[in-house]
């Protein structure tokens, strides 16, 4: 679907040097991506609510079909991106078959009620937060324009890691290794406990098919 955009917005900036427009850049990031997922918005919810069958169904009595608008731009709601928080107006529509109302942005974004970000997002978060300390992805996140707070990264590593789970892959060679990594754990009791790794070997290369916490002179099991 092409989408037409325009933006038109007054800048104050000091000089003419590449920084500063840098500088200025980074301030209309926001609102640029604000006003374009608002386009984007609209143009596909136009086109869906022309469809015969709608991406999303009526919560009272399950119909997908029959709706009308009620507005574009009601409440507004909080989004985060890897650029920071937007604010988008809601889009509702009516059922027609039962009266009931619903908001259609979260479900056409892909990001459940009452969540902030979406998990794509969190992902990208996390990624940056696993290579580094929680403060430092903060301070490289702000040096490429992302307004990003360093416990939105932690969040996100927690439930992004909260979904990873390991297991031997059927495709994958028979062929693996055990080993200690030699990384002491934090917050256990008892002392002389490491990080153990199960790879599993591919084509190219290997993957992580198990992790355990044990004893340094204990086995993976």
């Amino acid at each position: 679907m092409t989408v037409h955009l325009r933006v038109d917005y007054t800048v104050e900036i000091p000089d003419c040097k590449i920084e500063s427009i840098t500088a200025a850049f980074r301030r209309l990031v926001l609102l640029v991506l604000a006003d374009f997922a608002t386009a984007v918005l609209h143009s596909f919810a136009t086109y869906y609510m022309e469809q015969t069958v709608k991406p999303f169904t009526c919560k009272g009595c399950g119909n997908s079909r029959n709706f009308i608008w009620k507005t574009k731009h009601a409440k507004d709601t909080t989004i985060g991106t890897i650029f920071g928080d937007i604010t988008l107006g809601q889009m509702q529509v009516k059922c027609k078959k039962c009266g009931k109302k619903r908001f259609i942005t979260r479900d056409l974004l892909g990001i459940a009620p009452r969540k902030r970000l979406s998990e794509g997002t969190e992902k990208v978060l996390a990624l940056v937060g696993s290579l580094t300390t929680f403060r430092v992805s903060e301070k490289i996140l702000g040096l490429v324009g992302a307004t990003v707070d360093k416990m939105a990264v932690w969040r996100s590593v927690q439930r992004t890691g909260e979904k990873i789970t390991f297991g031997l892959d059927r495709r994958a060679s028979r062929v693996g290794e055990a080993d200690g990594t030699g990384v002491r754990i934090q917050g256990i009791k008892k002392r002389g406990r490491e990080l153990k790794v199960f790879v599993q070997r591919k084509a190219s290369g290997v993957r992580i098919a198990g992790l355990r916490i044990g004893r340094y002179e204990g086995g993976l099991g």
